[in-house]
């Protein structure tokens, strides 16, 4: 009779211990599962938002994010003169750097306007589900750079990024 009372309790503790195993490894895989959910919605957002800087322009004198045919030298987002004024209202060799839309541009670089309208866009955008905080600004105002940073319960990130249109700035 012993001998089958302590092979019942060696049973009972072997059983027990694989079921604390095994839920400890289920709770996670959970927490493993969700936070990378909550990474790939970031992703996802940071990718939107990579887009919106690439695509961001001062060709109308200000910065926006489309292009018209009448003020800007193209609409194409995949050609440089996309992001600066149409040339033929100017007859000098340099077109880019002489014009009330040029001036602008030229006196924008290196501040916070720059990127304003860009710093608007990304903070009208709804957070990533998951995501308690994303906070955007100016990394270096120097180089128009921006830092984005993202909180949630477990999870920090931080994305800088400079708009395309920055790289005309003298």
């Amino acid at each position: 009779m012993l001998e089958l009372m302590i092979a019942v309790v060696l049973l009972t503790s072997t059983l027990l211990a694989a079921i604390t195993l095994t839920n400890g490894t289920n709770r996670l895989h959970i927490g493993t599962v969700q936070l990378n959910d909550l990474q790939s919605q970031v992703d996802s957002d940071i990718a939107a938002i990579r887009h919106r800087a690439e695509i961001f322009t001062w060709c109308t004198g200000m910065g926006t994010f489309a292009a018209t045919g009448t003020t800007c030298a193209s609409t194409n987002p995949n050609c440089d003169a996309y992001f600066f004024p149409n040339s033929s209202t100017s007859t000098t060799a340099n077109p880019f750097l002489v014009g009330p839309e040029q001036t602008a541009f030229i006196n924008a670089c290196g501040t916070a306007d720059l990127a304003a309208a860009l710093v608007n866009d990304i903070n009208s955008r709804p957070l990533p589900a998951g995501v308690t905080s994303r906070v955007v600004t100016n990394d270096d105002t120097t180089a128009n750079r921006l830092r984005i940073t993202y909180t949630a319960p477990n999870m920090s990130r931080l994305v800088v990024l400079t708009p395309t249109v920055a790289a005309w700035c003298p």
